[in-house]
């Protein structure tokens, strides 16, 4: 089990770094956000990243996250979750139209 984490944190590392930067760019290009938190917790079997805006915030059905990112050419979306199902992670983003956003990830190694 050591072998395989030690495996999977390297890739889960990996792609945390550009999902945070998209995160952080875009907050700082769209959402015209005065600050950025980024803040987590990396453990041997988890790692939890959150970014989080007071920008503009945007409508983003919970539902149809993907989807909507996809029809809106939203792109730098679709990387972070095309980044995250690369390495098994969930994605959340929680926004709403002047109330900022919330970006979540968060990866649990699983025995396979």
């Amino acid at each position: 089990l050591a072998g395989f984490l030690e495996q999977h944190h390297e890739a889960v590392l990996a792609e945390n770094e550009p999902i945070i930067q998209q995160a952080c760019e875009n907050a700082l290009q769209h959402a015209q956000a005065q600050h950025v938190r980024v803040f987590g917790q990396i453990d041997e079997d988890r790692v939890n990243v959150n970014v989080e805006d007071d920008g503009i915030g945007f409508l983003l059905e919970p539902e149809t996250q993907l989807a909507h990112a996809l029809a809106n050419n939203h792109f730098g979306l679709v990387s972070m979750f095309e980044r995250c199902k690369l390495i098994g992670a969930d994605i959340n983003i929680a926004t709403q139209p002047g109330a900022g956003t919330q970006v979540l990830v968060r990866w649990e190694a699983t025995r396979s």
